[in-house]
């Protein structure tokens, strides 16, 4: 009996986004939009979302849109 595998289907795991909440405060300092996404979301620095829309650091954001 043979046994296909669909070398398609299998992938490595997406590595993770290597940010750290204790540096980067503000917008001048973030690398990307995702990296300005994380410091909102997962560190809840609301500084960077100044028109509380859910967009931070829209100079970098909407630029990427």
């Amino acid at each position: 009996m043979a046994l296909y595998v669909n070398k398609a289907a299998i992938s490595a795991p997406e590595p993770a986004p290597q940010f750290s909440c204790e540096d980067k405060r503000n917008c001048g300092t973030m690398g990307s939009c995702e990296e300005a996404y994380y410091h909102l979301k997962t560190c809840g620095n609301k500084r960077l979302d100044k028109d509380q829309d859910g967009i931070p650091c829209e100079s970098i954001c909407l630029d990427d849109k």
